[in-house]
């Protein structure tokens, strides 16, 4: 007869409350931003948000019924100003910013501008052309 010898092991796991991790706020909402047209581009200028992280980058949003939002792509900035080219002249649009920040990321979205891009003017139109002695009139 064999006989089999037996070991119960029981573990303890104690977590120490200087250990615990606090959850990080995300950046409040930069200031609304300003905006000034161009021909098929708005300049959008803000305020940083307060944070106690550091800004990284800025997502930037245009819209044209303030629902449907599309991202600009300016790379990775830290400026509180861009301009959104590649808009269609005599449009209107929204436009919202948002900081992003280490280690929280995204934080909260602005409050939307409206502003629009003028219409492309017209080539001028030449109605008659006459020449006369060493002049010509338009």
């Amino acid at each position: 007869m064999t006989c089999l010898a037996s070991t119960t092991f029981e573990f303890a796991y104690v977590l120490s409350s200087t250990a615990a991790s606090q959850a990080v706020a995300a950046a409040s909402a930069p200031s609304k931003p300003t905006l000034q047209n161009g021909i098929g581009q708005l300049t959008a200028t803000w305020n940083a948000p307060s944070s106690s992280e550091t800004i990284t980058d800025y997502d930037i949003q245009y819209s044209t019924d303030g629902t449907n939002w599309t991202t600009f792509s300016d790379g990775t900035s830290t400026s509180t100003t861009a301009t959104i080219t590649g808009l269609n002249s005599g449009t209107a649009y929204f436009v919202r910013v948002r900081a992003v920040t280490t280690p929280s990321g995204a934080g909260n979205w602005s409050e939307a501008s409206l502003g629009s891009t003028p219409n492309t003017p017209n080539a001028p139109t030449i109605e008659s052309i006459s020449a006369s002695d060493k002049t010509v009139s338009v």
